[in-house]
């Protein structure tokens, strides 16, 4: 039978007339199938010649074949023959290649394939292979024989044989085996067999090979059909093969070193067979690539996050050599460069300096220190002021009765800084907890709008330098000495103080020039028992022992303006009770609750007036008195109430009018404000006004003592003749009511009138 058709694609053995031969010359056939061992009688084979190919010849039988080469198949002429699943058996050669003849170039793959029982004459029992290729892959050759025994499974003339998984029973031989013959087990790259078996007459050839290994970590093969793990290569120097069944060793990048595995820390690695490529540890680097040592990083320096590089350490932290991590200067120590191994003492600065941990600059102060804003100076903290409690930049704080000006981080340099006692007790001052809020800081304390200076340093209803002023609504009080509401009852409560008191004095005076009378309705025990002390005290006054008691008066209350002096209690409520008498002091009235503007100006105005018309009432009265009916006794009363009214007037008048002139000079602002009410500025132009006034309201005052002096000496007349009718008599003692006689002798006003 001959097949000649090139485009044949597929050739089916149905049937086969005896001592037919199936000849196959073309170029190209896809598959060879059909069983034909059956129906192919003795003396018939398949031959492949002229250059073709066949890539498939699937399920195919060839057996019970006779010929002189090649008993089953006889391959020549540069064909290209695959066989896959193909059963070449019982087949006879009477000369070579008893199942299979390959001659002159031709290239046979046999695939899953079996040779089995089939006898040459001369040599091959199962192939024979001259020029050509010949391959075997997971094929059985068993139980082949040849009569001369030479090469029982396959004679190798010349060209190349290689074999994996090759199941064999029998020899290969021929005189160019151990050149070209290839023998291996079935393993893929990276794995190998060591349980194959050698084969008679072919050194390099092993078969029956066993289960394939995997080559061990550290370890690589690019070799397919491996019979050793000596196949398996150990990794060179700098790279690692860090899997099982690798088949090549990757190159350890920058970074990492060739280890033996990656938890190695110590940055020593191996020349050879490393098993992974670990990153350097902390304080080590690589620059380069396929190393096997880590090097260290010199002091000052950090490996960065690739290992690949020392980066130097930031301001402000230190390292040494081969350090883990760059530390932080320690408190009191700083460094302003990178890359540093030691950090330098804030001492150098000079005393108090101090310094947050990993500091870049000593820019801080011990406790007890404050920072100058301007030089940077550490300055020890003033006995006025409240420093921190804590190393920071806090600027001081004043203490409860201090002021100091905020409006300005400058003025609290050491050549500006002023601090002010507080004329009022209206500055709060501050404690530790309240001095670590966020306003004490060169930034933040010339903010106004935020850390205004009455919020930080002045009480409720205060404001102004030194908190010396009232803001609106409020009074400044005499009796707690700071600013209150006036919608808190202060105003109401200081007219009650003011006429209770008022009335007191009159009373005493009616007694005094015996205008007191008492009806005989309301001359009751209770009542005896109440003004029996008073009438009796007043009554015993004469004018020598009042001019004692005035002027005592005045000499205490003048301590407290003259002396700038904190008097212990109870000796300070002696005093303050002293300076608030509503008869000697103005000070008890809230002017600020009745004038919105200017209270201040206009409370003076109503203060140094308002004696001065009563004078003029009294000496009105007086001159139409004499004119009217003149006499004698009531011209001495005249003369004494505007005697008693301008003594009693002249300390507190005089005083309010002094301290209208007084002002306080802030050289940091350079400035001057009144101390009564530091919001008028003593460089207004409605203060010139009114200082004008002032002075002239002053030397008036001032010159009662004079008129009165002179008075005295143009009088011709003894002061006892002329007022003689005023001193107690025995008819004004005679004329005193029954039961005010014997209470004023009684015990209990007898303590009275000492």
């Amino acid at each position: 039978m001959a097949v000649a058709a090139a485009k044949l694609d597929v050739v089916e053995f149905v049937t086969a007339e005896a001592n037919d031969a199936l000849s196959i010359a073309g170029t190209s056939y896809s598959m060879l199938s059909g069983p034909t061992c059956a129906s192919v009688s003795e003396h018939d084979n398949i031959t492949f010649t002229t250059p073709n190919s066949l890539t498939n010849a699937l399920g195919f039988e060839i057996c019970n074949v006779v010929k002189s080469d090649g008993g089953g198949l006889a391959i020549t002429s540069g064909s290209s023959v695959s066989l896959l699943r193909t059963v070449v058996s019982e087949n006879r050669a009477s000369s070579r290649g008893g199942a299979i003849f390959v001659t002159r170039d031709a290239d046979v793959r046999l695939v899953q394939c079996v040779v089995e029982g089939n006898t040459a004459t001369i040599s091959g029992g199962g192939a024979y292979v001259d020029e050509s290729a010949f391959a075997v892959l997971a094929s059985d050759f068993q139980d082949n024989t040849v009569t001369s025994e030479k090469a029982t499974a396959i004679y190798l003339a010349s060209g190349t044989f290689q074999a994996t998984a090759f199941a064999l029973n029998g020899t290969i031989e021929g005189p160019f085996v151990e050149m070209n013959a290839r023998c291996g087990s079935s393993c893929a790259p990276g794995y190998y067999s060591d349980l194959c078996s050698a084969v008679s007459g072919a050194s390099k050839c092993v078969v029956n090979c066993g289960a394939c290994t995997a080559c061990p970590v550290g370890k690589a093969s690019a070799e397919a059909g491996a019979t050793s793990v000596d196949t398996c290569k150990d990794c060179s120097t700098g790279r690692a093969a860090p899997d099982q069944a690798s088949t090549e060793c990757v190159t350890c990048r920058s970074g990492t070193f060739a280890a033996l595995s990656l938890n190695d820390t110590d940055g020593i690695g191996v020349v050879s067979g490393a098993a992974a490529c670990a990153r350097c540890p902390v304080g080590y680097h690589l620059d380069t690539p396929a190393s096997t040592a880590c090097i260290t990083c010199p002091a000052g320096t950090l490996s960065n996050e690739n290992r690949t590089n020392c980066d130097k350490c930031p301001a402000g932290t230190f390292s040494g050599i081969a350090s883990s991590g760059c530390v932080d200067c320690e408190a009191g120590k700083y460094i302003d460069v990178r890359g540093s191994s030691v950090c330098l003492s804030c001492s150098l600065f000079g005393e108090g300096v101090f310094s947050a941990a990993g500091a870049v600059d000593c820019d801080e102060c011990i406790a007890g220190y404050y920072r100058d804003p301007i030089s940077g100076v550490c300055i020890n903290c003033p006995t006025s002021l409240i420093c921190q409690d804590k190393p920071g930049q806090a600027l001081p704080a004043p203490k409860t009765g201090f002021w100091l000006d905020t409006t300005d981080s400058s003025y609290f340099s050491r050549s500006k800084f002023m601090v002010y006692d507080c004329l009022r007790l209206t500055c709060q001052g501050l404690t530790q907890l309240q001095h670590g809020g966020p306003c004490w800081s060169p930034n933040n304390i010339t903010n106004q709008a935020f850390c205004s200076r009455d919020r930080l340093m002045c009480k409720t209803g205060s404001t102004g330098y030194l908190c010396g002023s009232c803001v609106q609504g409020y009074s400044y009080s005499t009796s707690s000495l700071a600013c209150e509401s006036c919608a808190d009852g202060h105003l109401g409560g200081t007219i009650v103080y003011y006429l209770s008191t008022s009335a007191f004095a009159v009373f005493a005076l009616m007694v005094y020039f015996d205008r007191l009378h008492i009806p005989k309705f309301a001359q009751t025990w209770w009542i005896v028992e109440l003004l029996a002390p008073i009438v009796g005290t007043v009554r015993f006054l004469n004018r020598a022992s009042f001019k004692i008691m005035m002027s005592t008066y005045q000499i205490i209350q003048s301590v407290t303006i003259n002396l700038n002096v904190d008097f212990p209690y109870p000796y300070s409520t002696f005093l303050w009770c002293l300076n608030n008498i509503p008869l000697l002091t103005f000070d008890v009235l809230s002017f600020e609750c009745y004038f919105e503007h200017s209270s201040y100006f206009y409370g003076v105005y109503i203060i140094s007036l308002l004696p001065i018309v009563i004078l003029a009432i009294i000496g009105f009265v007086a001159v139409a008195r004499h004119l009217i009916a003149p006499s004698v006794q009531a011209n001495a009363r005249d003369s004494f109430a505007a005697l008693f009214l301008s003594s009693l007037m002249l300390p507190p008048v005089s005083r309010k009018l002094l301290s209208s002139l007084n002002c306080v000079y802030f050289p940091h602002s350079n400035e001057s404000l009144l101390s009564d009410d530091t919001s008028i500025s003593c460089n207004s132009d409605s203060y010139a006004r009114f200082k004008v006034f002032a002075v002239m309201i002053l030397v008036i005052y001032l010159s009662v003592p004079l008129v009165w002096a002179v008075g005295t000496l143009l009088t011709t007349r003894s002061t006892t003749e002329r007022y003689s009718f005023l001193l107690p008599t025995t008819d004004v003692v005679a004329s005193t009511p029954k039961f005010l006689k014997l209470t004023a002798k009684s015990p209990s006003a007898a303590c009275y009138l000492f």
